[in-house]
Order: structure tokens, then C-alpha cells, then sequence
């Protein structure tokens, strides 16, 4: 993955390989040999995508949207983020407040909203709650500024939006027109995405996480350690995909939600706006459906 820091992005890039090697080599030898070699194909087109938006874009700038109360307070966003992040990803430990809220908001989504169209109803109300409205109040409480959370100025927004958009819009022109995918099951699986993970997991991952750790280490290593952090979140969902297997659900967390964190936050860090990932979260993610 390229950048302003071309030993920085080697060394990070030569840390992850072994990594994403192994979890292939675990996927094929658990069972799992036709899932790598898609994932390999979706690493291969992220690549390109990653590839192309360097060209369109200029290097940002060193960040100066941080207050110095902001960076005084930041091991204490960190924490925060730990803690979102941590009771997201588990869902297993009973917090009062924080448990209440989130029951009070899936019970109202499931009963204003309708399945056919978002999928999740109570999710469409719960996931926004807790992975934007909540941490963002916590961040900027403790200092931090919008423009520096990913709701400033960006740069080369739209070009880069349409570019990560193409690909996965032709994927679903070919499958309405053969009749694979109806207009209303498209629409349903673009708002699902929308209202229950894209922009949403974007601001929790890309907009709090990576600004942060990016305060703190080079480029490479704040994406490179979020998207750690993003695939390993995705655990819980994975060990279900994989039939139990935590060998083979921990080696897909690393070779896709991984791999797409580190595509997403490099197009985050190019454009420093949350729209243009946000988008392209939601068409990577109808895309798999369809493909799927």
C-alpha cells in the first residue's frame, strides 16, 4: 500500500503478510479452500481500488485539527474507543446503562421498522447508537473536534466515491438484469448496510479509532492497527459463518474484514472525510450479498 512513507508502508505491509498467508493456508486446511481463493480475488480488487485512489489523491496533510486538551485527553479516548469497541464486539457482558440503552433502542427499531427493508430493525436503531451517537458524544466530551473525526473538508471525496462504487454498482446491474437480484431485495440490502454497519462501524473504526492511534504512530501502523482491531471485531459473527471453528473464524476475520479495514482506512487517511469509505463499506458489502 503506498503513501508519503514508502519504507514505513513496506515494513507495515511485510508485518501483515505472514498473517494474512496463514489465515489463507488455515481457511483451505479447515474446509474452507473455496472461501480463500474469493478472499484472495476481494484482496486482489481492494489492491487496485487502493492503487487507483493514490493517483486520484493528494497526501494529506499532518494532522492539526486536534486541540491541546485533545491530545492532553487522549489516552482517555483510547479508553473510551477500547471500551465501545470491546462491548460491540462481545455483546456478552451486561453493562446497566449502556445495556439499557442499547435494549431500549432495538426494541424501537423492531417496532417502527420494517425487515423487508432493513434486514435488522432492531439493529437499524441499536448500531448507530452505539457505534456513532454514544463514542462521538464521549470524544468530543473529552476534547476532540469533529473536523478531526472525520466530519471536516475532504479531498477528492467524489472521485474516489464513484470509483470504489463502480465495480460493485456493475455487479448489481448484471444481476438485475438476469434476474439474480429484484430491485426491492437491492434497495433492502443498501439501506440494511447503511442504517446497520457502513457509516456507522466507518466512524467507530476509521473516524475514532484510526485518528487516534494516528496521534500517536506513523500512518501504516495506525491503519494497519485498526484494521487489526476491526477484523478481530467481527469474531463473534465469523466463529457462526465458520460453523464454530475458531481456528478457521479468526484466519477469516484477518483475510477479509482485515483486509478491507486496511483498503477502507487508506481511502479514510486519502480523503480525510468519512463519506467516501462509508459508501464504499456499504457497496463492498452488497456487492458480497449478491455475489454470495
Amino acid at each position: 500500500m503506498p503513501g508519503t512513507d514508502v519504507r514505513g508502508w513496506r515494513s507495515a505491509l511485510i508485518a501483515f503478510a505472514p498473517l494474512w498467508f496463514a489465515a489463507l493456508l488455515t481457511l483451505t486446511l479447515t474446509g474452507h479452500g473455496f472461501v480463500a481463493a474469493m478472499l484472495m480475488g476481494n484482496a486482489g480488487l481492494l489492491a487496485v481500488l487502493v492503487l487507483l485512489t493514490r493517483r486520484l489523491t493528494s497526501a494529506p496533510p499532518v494532522p492539526a485539527h486536534e486541540s491541546p486538551r485533545s491530545r492532553a485527553t487522549l489516552p482517555w479516548q483510547l479508553g473510551a474507543i477500547a471500551v465501545v469497541v470491546s462491548l460491540t464486539g462481545t455483546r456478552a457482558v451486561h453493562v446497566p446503562v449502556w445495556s439499557a440503552l442499547v435494549t431500549w433502542a432495538h426494541a424501537l427499531g423492531e417496532a417502527f421498522l420494517d425487515v423487508r427493508w432493513v434486514g435488522g430493525p432492531g439493529n437499524a436503531v441499536a448500531n448507530p447508537l452505539q457505534y456513532l451517537i454514544i463514542p462521538l458524544a464521549v470524544l468530543l466530551v473529552l476534547g476532540a473536534r469533529p473536523s478531526g473525526l472525520g466530519f471536516g473538508r475532504g479531498r477528492g471525496v467524489g472521485i474516489t466515491t464513484l470509483l470504489w462504487a463502480a465495480v460493485p454498482a456493475a455487479v448489481a446491474g448484471v444481476a438485475l438484469a438476469t434476474g439474480a437480484l429484484t430491485l426491492q431485495r437491492l434497495v433492502a440490502r443498501i439501506l440494511g448496510n447503511t442504517l446497520q454497519n457502513g457509516p456507522f462501524e466507518e466512524f467507530l473504526f476509521r473516524g475514532a479509532l484510526q485518528t487516534r492511534l494516528r496521534l500517536l504512530l506513523p500512518v501504516p501502523w495506525a491503519i494497519l492497527l485498526q484494521a487489526l482491531v476491526f477484523g478481530l471485531w467481527h469474531l463473534r459473527a465469523a466463529t457462526d459463518a465458520m460453523g464454530g471453528d475458531p481456528f478457521a473464524a479468526v484466519a477469516f476475520c484477518i483475510a477479509s474484514q482485515t483486509v478491507s479495514g486496511l483498503a477502507l482506512g487508506y481511502l479514510f487517511w486519502r480523503t480525510g472525510n468519512l463519506l467516501a469509505p462509508s459508501i464504499a463499506h456499504v457497496a463492498l458489502n452488497v456487492m458480497g450479498q449478491t455475489i454470495g
